[in-house]
C-alpha cells in the first residue's frame, strides 16, 4: 500500500520553493482552477486538500454555521486551530484562489482574507458550458493571467504556458496508465493508493510528484504487488481530504473501489489538454469547464455519461455516492443522480455524512449492507 504523503516533508519543500523564489498559491475550488497556469507563473498549486476531522470542522464553526459544508469549516478550522503541521503549511500560503464556485469556497476565501490575512482573488465561475458562460470563463482565465503576470512580476509568454500543458499532460498520462492497472480482470491498484499520490500532488508540485509517480509504476511493472479483491463498486461525489476515513471504510468492507470521478482521484487525470491549441488558455478552458466531472454543473450530461461510460467498462456492480451534509453541488442532486444510474440497472448508495466521528459507524452499516445486496 502506497503511503500518504509525509507532512513534515511537505513543509520543508514549500519552504524550499519559496527560498527559490516560487509563489505558494493555495486553491480552495477543486478541479476548476488551471493548475497548467499557475505552475507556469513560477507558482505551486496548493490544493486545500488537509484536514477531515470531527475537531477541525467543530473549530471552524466559530466563522460559518453548522449548516456549511464540512470542507469549508475543517479550512477555516485548520486556520483557526493555529497548530499541528496542517496549519503550518497553510500558513505559508501567498494568497488563495476562491471565488464562485460555491456559496462555501466564497465563504472560506472571505474568511481567509479578514481574519488570516490570506489575499483572496475572486474567480468568477460559471455553473454552465455553453457559449456564453465559456466566453465569460475565458476572460476569467485571461484576467487570472494577467493578475499572476502583475504579482509575480513575470511574463508568461504562450510557448510557456504551452510547456506547463504539455509538462501536465504527461503527468496525467502516467496516472492514466496507473488507473489501467485497476480496472483490469486482476487489479493490483487501489483508489487509496491514487488517492495518496493525488494528496502527494496536491501538496508538494508536479515536479516532486513525477518522480513519485515514476516510481509507483516501476513497482506496479515489478509484478510484485498482490491482486485486490472485493465487489466492485464506483465512487462518486465530494472529494476527500487527507485525514477523511471514508475510503479506508469503503476498502474494508469487501469493495474494490474500480472507479470515481472525485476531485481527488479519477478527475485530475481524466482527459488531457490539447497542447497545439493557437490559444492556450482556450485550450485550459475547454478542459476545465467543458470536462468538468464535479456535480456542480448544469446540465449534467456529460458527468453522467462518462460515469455509465465507466460503470460498463469496469464492471461496476453499485455506485457510493459521497455526499457531504449541506453541499448544494451534490446534495440537491442526489435524487436525481440515483434515479439516472438505476435507469442503466445501476444501483445506487447515497451517503450523505459529514466528518463527525458518530457517522462512522452509520457508514460502516450503510456500505455493508449495500454491498451485501449488490454483490450476490
Amino acid at each position: 500500500m502506497l503511503k500518504k504523503p509525509d507532512l513534515n516533508d511537505t513543509y520543508d519543500n514549500i519552504l524550499k520553493y519559496k527560498e527559490e523564489g516560487k509563489s505558494i498559491i493555495g486553491i480552495v475550488p477543486h478541479s476548476i482552477v488551471p493548475d497548467e497556469l499557475i505552475f507556469a507563473s513560477n507558482s505551486i498549486p496548493l490544493h486545500f486538500c488537509l484536514g477531515g476531522t470531527e475537531d477541525q470542522m467543530n473549530t471552524g464553526h466559530d466563522y460559518v454555521t453548522q449548516t456549511t459544508c464540512g470542507f469549508q469549516r475543517v479550512n477555516l478550522g485548520i486556520f483557526e486551530g493555529r497548530e499541528g503541521v496542517s496549519h503550518q503549511i497553510y500558513d505559508l500560503v501567498d494568497f488563495v484562489i476562491a471565488g464562485t464556485y460555491c456559496a462555501g469556497v466564497q465563504n472560506t476565501g472571505m474568511y481567509l482574507e479578514k481574519y488570516f490575512g490570506k489575499e483572496q482573488y475572486r474567480l468568477i465561475i460559471p455553473y454552465c458550458n455553453n457559449s456564453n458562460p465559456f466566453s465569460y470563463f475565458l476572460q476569467e482565465l485571461y484576467q487570472l493571467k494577467n493578475y499572476l503576470e502583475k504579482r509575480n512580476k513575470i511574463s508568461i509568454s504562450k510557448q510557456t504556458l504551452i510547456e506547463s500543458i504539455t509538462f501536465y499532460n504527461n503527468l496525467k498520462s502516467l496516472y492514466q496508465e496507473i488507473d489501467r492497472f485497476r480496472f483490469i480482470d486482476q487489479p493490483i491498484i487501489s483508489l487509496g493508493e491514487i488517492l495518496n499520490l493525488i494528496h502527494h500532488l496536491y501538496l508538494n508540485g508536479p515536479d516532486l510528484n513525477l518522480k513519485k509517480v515514476k516510481n509507483f509504476l516501476e513497482l506496479i511493472r515489478s509484478g510484485v504487488l498482490p491482486e485486490k479483491k472485493g465487489v466492485r463498486i464506483f465512487l462518486s461525489g465530494n472529494g476527500i481530504l487527507y485525514e477523511d476515513e471514508i475510503i479506508s471504510i469503503i476498502e474494508k468492507s469487501n469493495c474494490f473501489i474500480a472507479g470515481d470521478d472525485i476531485s481527488t482521484g479519477f478527475e485530475f487525470y481524466s482527459s488531457l489538454v490539447q497542447s497545439n491549441s493557437s490559444d492556450p488558455l482556450f485550450a485550459l478552458a475547454e478542459k476545465y469547464l467543458k470536462k468538468n466531472l464535479s456535480g456542480r454543473m448544469i446540465p449534467e450530461t456529460y458527468r453522467y455519461e462518462k460515469i455509465i461510460e465507466i460503470c460498463k467498462e469496469r464492471k461496476i456492480k453499485g455506485i457510493i455516492n459521497n455526499c457531504l451534509k449541506f453541499c448544494d453541488s451534490y446534495a440537491n442532486t442526489l435524487d436525481i443522480f440515483r434515479d439516472e444510474m438505476k435507469k442503466q440497472g445501476i444501483p445506487v448508495l447515497n451517503l450523505e455524512r459529514d466528518y463527525s466521528q458518530s457517522f462512522i459507524g452509520q457508514t460502516i452499516t450503510r456500505v455493508e449492507a449495500f454491498i451485501e445486496i449488490i454483490g450476490v
